[in-house]
């Protein structure tokens, strides 16, 4: 499911940065930052993941850490250093 959705994610949005005309070097960000979005689910438990009934309120806040897991994941990456790196014309 997730991998899907990523791809959906990232074709979408580099689609509308193509419409807006934005650089190459942006439409690249934009297309990695789809691909991503939602990589801090790896931290998630499979069980609540995956689960068919509706989260618990205790379930439904641990998914919401998701974007933070994604944050910590990423900003200790390589691919955020060559982001940073890329940010400053390097």
């Amino acid at each position: 499911y997730t991998k899907g959705h990523s791809s959906n994610v990232a074709e979408i949005a580099l689609n509308i940065a193509k419409k807006m005309m934005m650089s190459q070097e942006d439409m690249e960000k934009i297309f990695w930052a789809g691909l991503l979005h939602d990589i801090g689910k790896i931290l998630i438990p499979t069980d609540i993941l995956n689960k068919p009934a509706k989260l618990t309120y205790q379930e439904y806040e641990e998914v919401k850490k998701h974007p933070t897991y994604g944050y910590d994941i990423l900003s200790k990456s390589k691919i955020a250093f060559i982001f940073r790196l890329s940010n400053k014309g390097i």
